[in-house]
């Protein structure tokens, strides 16, 4: 209660230069969207706002720069997305390592096979992700290379690799993985996020319970899997981040990890607004 009245207060006297150090962490939800909103005000007048959190999701919607500071120092300052990816990197990456090939271990595995024949035309063998349209050139790839994510496949009601999307239609993403070196339980993570780096929609391989990838992760081997859903999205640019990790103890350990290597491109739908679409349904009785 302190805080939020701290906040309250310094907010109403409209400052050149207000400080917000975790003081939107507290209070429940009415209260923080109370909060933004004065926020936005005080920007829109001129006030500067330095605004300190852990939330990645703050810093990409309400912020024109990001600063990032690690052990007292500052490690970078730039564009919000791009210093988010840096925060990401430092928390589950440790430090980033560009992902290099590795040679399969031959007394764990025979070379390069197929443990699931792909349905689609994918590359088992060569990363030939960019070739495909749709790749983002300007994704934030890192990991330590024990593993890669060589290819992708998307389509959109069944055509592949679709310009533009137009909700409601089903959407398949099918990605090529090879194990370089042999990995217990391995993780696949997909988020989809706006281009402003706000979070749609985020899953993996644990939270969908896929008991197959218990047994994935011989040095060698390529694995495809496939992710479907009907894609509810408003109209605008969306990017689809991918990831490979797995576990060691309490740490996760990134192997592959493609930020925002995938766009899509919802067309117009004036059916509805807002970021997804509910499907729902009105009548009167």
């Amino acid at each position: 209660m302190v805080v939020r009245l701290a906040f309250a207060v310094q907010s109403q006297i409209e400052p050149d230069i207000l400080i917000v150090d975790e003081a939107l962490s507290v209070g429940d939800a009415k209260f923080q969207a109370k909060c933004f909103d004065r926020l936005k005000k005080l920007k829109e007048r001129g006030t500067s706002i330095l605004l300190v959190t852990h939330s990645s999701e703050q810093i990409v919607t309400h912020c024109n720069r990001a600063v990032l500071l690690h052990d007292g120092a500052m490690l970078e300052i730039g564009e919000p997305r791009r210093i988010v990816n840096r925060y990401l990197d430092l928390l589950f990456g440790r430090e980033r390592k560009a992902v290099e090939p590795k040679d399969a271990d031959p007394t764990l595995s025979p070379p390069v096979q197929a443990v699931v024949q792909p349905r689609y035309p994918l590359s088992l063998t060569e990363d030939v992700f960019a070739a495909h349209l749709g790749y983002n050139p300007h994704e934030y790839r890192w990991g330590d290379g024990s593993a890669h994510i060589l290819d992708f496949f998307l389509a959109a009601d069944g055509e592949p690799y679709p310009p533009v999307i137009t909700s409601g239609q089903q959407l398949v993403i099918a990605v090529a993985i090879r194990f370089a070196t042999h990995l217990v339980r391995p993780i696949l993570g997909v988020t989809i996020k706006t281009k402003e780096g706000v979070t749609v929609y985020g899953v993996n391989s644990e939270t969908l319970e896929v008991d197959a990838f218990d047994s994935l992760g011989q040095a060698g081997t390529v694995v495809v899997p496939e992710l479907t859903f009907r894609c509810q999205l408003a109209p605008g640019d969306y990017f689809v981040s991918l990831g490979l990790a797995s576990r060691q103890g309490s740490d996760v350990i990134p192997h592959d990890r493609r930020y925002d290597s995938i766009h899509l491109q919802v067309s117009p739908d004036t059916s509805f607004h807002g970021l997804v679409n509910l499907e729902a349904q009105l009548r009167v009785n």
